[in-house]
C-alpha cells in the first residue's frame, strides 16, 4: 500500500473540519481520519506523522502552524478556534447544569451534547443542542416534560432567540440505537461525523452500548473509540424523585402526551413528518430536524476536497 490513500484521507479529513473553521491537532487527524476507500490505508499515528512531514503532494495544499493542521491560507482560523472554545466554557456550565436537573425527569436514559458545542466550537449566537435517549416506548412523555420544563424557564429557542437557548430536536428510545436507516441516500458523511462527535454527559453506560450499535460509522472513522470523558458528566441518578415521577408520569398513558404535541405541533412539522429523515415521528424517534443541514455540509466538504485535490 503506497501513501497515496492515506495522503487523500489525510486532506479529505481537514477538509472537512474546514468547513467548520476548526483547525486540527496532529492526534485530531489521527483520531479523526475520514476514511472511504477499501482497502484501509495504514492509520498509524508515527505514518501520519510522518507523511504529513514528507508529502509533497500534502505540502502544497496543508500549512502547519501553533500545533494545528489547515488548509494553506486558512491561518486565520486558527484565531477563530481559540475564540469559539472560550466562548463554549460558560454554554458547557450552563447545558450541565440544566442536564442534572433533567436527569431526575422520568425515562431519560442519556443525555449527550451534539452539534458545534461538543467540539467547543461555538459561536456567540449559537444554541445548545441535546441529543436524549429514552427508556423503551417512552420518547413521547420524556419530550412532554423536557419541553414543558424548558418552556416554563424560557430555556426553548425561539424563531427570533436561540442564542444559549436549549434545544431538544432529537429523541430516541433504548430499541433504536442504530441509526443507520436515518443517513441520506449516498455518502452522508456528516451525519458520520456527527454520530461520532456527540459528547454524552449523562447515562455513559448507555452510551457505550449506542456507540458500538452504530459499529458501521467505523467503516469511515476507523480510529474513533469509546471513551468514557473524564470531566462534564453527571452521575446516574437513581433517587426516589426519578422513581416517584415515572409512576406518576405512567398514570396517564402514552397516546396522552402524544396527542398533546401532536395538537401542538406547527403544520410544517406535521406536513414535513416522515417525507424523508429531516423530520421523523413515531413511538421511537422523534427527530425534528426542520433545517436539517446535512446534504449541505456535505456538498460544502465535496466542494471542498475537489478545489484542495
Amino acid at each position: 500500500m503506497n501513501n497515496t490513500d492515506l495522503e487523500k484521507s489525510i486532506l479529505a479529513t481537514i477538509c472537512y473540519f474546514d468547513i467548520f473553521d476548526y483547525p486540527l491537532t496532529l492526534m485530531e487527524v489521527w483520531q479523526w481520519l475520514y476514511v472511504d476507500q477499501s482497502p484501509k490505508p495504514n492509520t498509524d499515528l508515527a505514518i501520519i506523522l510522518q507523511t504529513l512531514k514528507e508529502s509533497q503532494y500534502l505540502a502544497k495544499k496543508i500549512n502547519f502552524q501553533n500545533g494545528f493542521y489547515f488548509l494553506a491560507g486558512r491561518e486565520s482560523i486558527i484565531d477563530i478556534r481559540s475564540n469559539r472554545y472560550k466562548i463554549a466554557q460558560p454554554k458547557f456550565k450552563k447545558i450541565l447544569a440544566v442536564t442534572k436537573i433533567l436527569s431526575y425527569f422520568p425515562f431519560i436514559k442519556m443525555i449527550a451534547i451534539s452539534n458545534t458545542l461538543a467540539n467547543s466550537n461555538s459561536r456567540p449566537d449559537g444554541d445548545l443542542d441535546l441529543f436524549i435517549i429514552t427508556m423503551v416506548n417512552r420518547v413521547w412523555p420524556t419530550r412532554f416534560w423536557v419541553l414543558f420544563f424548558l418552556a416554563i424557564f424560557n430555556l426553548r429557542p425561539t424563531n427570533t432567540k436561540s442564542a444559549n437557548k436549549i434545544c431538544t430536536a432529537f429523541f430516541i428510545d433504548e430499541s433504536v440505537y442504530n441509526l443507520k436507516n436515518l443517513c441520506l441516500d449516498g455518502q452522508d458523511t456528516h451525519f458520520v461525523f456527527w454520530l461520532r462527535q456527540i459528547f454524552p454527559i449523562y447515562g455513559l453506560d448507555v452510551y457505550k452500548c449506542f456507540f458500538e450499535a452504530n459499529s458501521w460509522a467505523s467503516e469511515f472513522l476507523p480510529q474513533v473509540e469509546y471513551v468514557q470523558p473524564l470531566s462534564r458528566k453527571i452521575k446516574n441518578n437513581k433517587s426516589k424523585i426519578k422513581f416517584i415521577a415515572e409512576k406518576i408520569s405512567n398514570l396517564l398513558p402514552v397516546y396522552f402526551y402524544q396527542l398533546i404535541q401532536y395538537w401542538l405541533m406547527p403544520p410544517d412539522l406535521k406536513k414535513m413528518s416522515n417525507l424523508d429523515t429531516r423530520v421523523v415521528i413515531n413511538n421511537k424517534i422523534l427527530k425534528f430536524h426542520k433545517n436539517d443541514r446535512r446534504q449541505l455540509y456535505n456538498n460544502l466538504f465535496q466542494e471542498n476536497l475537489a478545489k484542495n485535490l
